[in-house]
């Protein structure tokens, strides 16, 4: 007997947003004081619809597309894998879980603050929500492409487990059929012909085509049949995936000896080098900061009157992931605090790596200043040098005294409030400095 979907996607939803979805309401809970309080204020700006839907698709693949790609959804998923189940009712489940988690979580949340402060109608509100969907079911259909192709020409994982392989067996044809490593053929030609005619470019092209739309087509009601046609293909994508594309077990890495002049065993500057390297969502956070601290002294030159350029330093402090490497690695932690004199040890070549860090972007950030506006002094390196060092030594100290917990996946530590704590420090000791 197969399991149905509403049970897998009862038990996802339930990982993802609590035994009794006590995240959902909690979260839906905030939206609606932030949207009142808000409103109360009468605090009010244009913002054109096309920036509204834009900001919905693009913030909600995003979210998706990190909630996909989390490490711990292999271990999450593992269970309901080894059961038998239908193809297409798993991959749907898995990705109308992600997409409530998606949506309740994050995107309502950055929605609640748009309404609150420009003029809207129920119009705009319902195509903003369904730029939404289709952003996170865009993501899905990504993702989808992104799997390796298996010999039965479905896009998922090229080697599935033992345990998998053997819920079904020769003498029950049937169960095996239904089983999740066992797929029909005509299913398996159609994901072979969507992964055929359908491949990155054309993604690309479908992307950009959805871009496009959203500020050139001016009517509502086309823009909305556009987004609707693209939510339509995601789900004929979906529908002939093969569900294992979304378990994705990490492989195990061979760990590798790095040797060399002044390099000691155990160093803990270069296990952070290391971990950073292997972790993309990491390098892709720093890359983006390199291109803010780029195009900041551009924002900020603007202001003549004042003294800006400490701010951008204080902006540039807002590298979340990087910031939270006890929080994201429990047993890294256990082991930093169980072991003898790790504490001072470690912490301190954390911050001076955190340190490091800051103050490779604040050096981009001058030189663009430099190369746009002039103007660069020995006072202005001193106080560069000295925001990267002061925000390193409080992201240090949250991350030992406080901690996150009780995280599901890796998007809720990085858009864990505690992330802003730091930037508002530094943003306030930046005020002080511009008005002294």
């Amino acid at each position: 007997m197969r399991i149905k979907m509403n049970t897998i996607l009862n038990v996802i939803s339930r990982q993802l947003l609590g035994a009794k979805y006590e995240r959902a309401i909690k979260s839906l809970g905030t939206c609606v004081i932030l949207f009142l309080a808000i409103r109360a204020a009468e605090f009010k700006i244009t913002v054109s619809p096309h920036i509204l839907f834009l900001t919905a698709a693009a913030f909600s693949a995003g979210i998706m597309w990190q909630a996909l790609t989390s490490p711990g959804n292999a271990d999450r998923m593992t269970g309901l894998f080894m059961l038998p189940f239908s193809n297409r009712e798993m991959a749907f489940s898995v990705v109308l879980g992600f997409t409530g988690y998606t949506l309740i979580t994050k995107t309502f949340s950055v929605l609640a603050l748009f309404l609150a402060v420009c003029r809207w109608n129920w119009t705009q509100a319902a195509v903003s929500l369904l730029c939404a969907c289709n952003g996170c079911f865009m993501a899905a259909a990504w993702y989808l492409m992104t799997g390796k192709q298996n010999p039965t020409g479905n896009y998922g994982s090229a080697q599935k487990p033992d345990t998998f392989q053997d819920c079904g067996s020769a003498r029950n044809p049937d169960t095996a059929q239904d089983c999740g490593s066992a797929q029909k053929p005509d299913t398996a030609q159609d994901c072979a012909a969507a992964g055929k005619y359908f491949p990155l470019p054309l993604a690309v092209l479908w992307g950009a085509a959805i871009l496009l739309s959203t500020f050139l087509v001016q009517s509502m009601a086309v823009f909305a049949l556009i987004v609707l046609a693209s939510l339509c293909l995601s789900l004929r994508l979906l529908a002939v995936a093969d569900a294992y594309v979304f378990y994705r077990p990490l492989p195990a890495k061979r760990l590798t000896r790095h040797t060399g002049a002044g390099m000691k065993p155990g160093s803990i500057f270069l296990y952070l080098l290391r971990y950073l390297a292997t972790n993309r969502s990491y390098l892709w956070n720093t890359a983006g900061l390199c291109v803010i601290a780029g195009v900041l002294p551009l924002l900020l030159g603007q202001f003549t009157d004042l003294k800006v350029m400490p701010l951008g330093f204080a902006i540039l402090s807002l590298n979340t992931p990087v910031c939270t490497l006890l929080s994201c690695d429990p047993g890294l932690e256990q082991a930093v605090r169980v072991l003898p004199g790790q504490a001072r040890h470690f912490c301190t070549r954390y911050c001076a790596f955190l340190s490091a860090v800051n103050m490779s972007l604040n050096s981009i950030y001058l030189l663009s200043w430099r190369l746009q506006l002039g103007n660069v002094g020995n006072a202005d390196i001193l106080t560069a040098f000295l925001f990267a060092l002061t925000s390193a030594v409080l992201s240090v100290l949250l991350e030992w005294f406080y901690p996150v917990r009780n995280w599901k996946i890796e998007t809720d530590l990085w858009h864990h409030p505690r992330k802003y704590i730091v930037p508002a420090v530094m943003m306030l000791l930046a005020g002080l400095i511009s008005i002294c």
